[in-house]
């Protein structure tokens, strides 16, 4: 019993939180500026990480 009302009231607090949360890091602005950055920082990871795992079977095949 005592767990169902903290549940239920988290959830109400999570939902409401969600389209005003400017403190938080999901905010109603920030995820669509985010967003281009963060595909832009995974393909570039992405890149980097693709040219060392090429540097590296260079360096064991070599």
């Amino acid at each position: 019993m005592g767990l169902q009302p903290s549940q239920s009231e988290s959830c109400s607090q999570m939902m409401p939180a969600m389209p005003m949360a400017g403190n938080s890091k999901t905010g109603p602005f920030r995820p669509i500026k985010k967003s281009a950055s963060d595909k832009e920082r995974a393909h570039s990871a992405k890149a980097t990480l693709r040219k060392s795992l090429q540097k590296q079977r260079a360096m064991q095949r070599g």
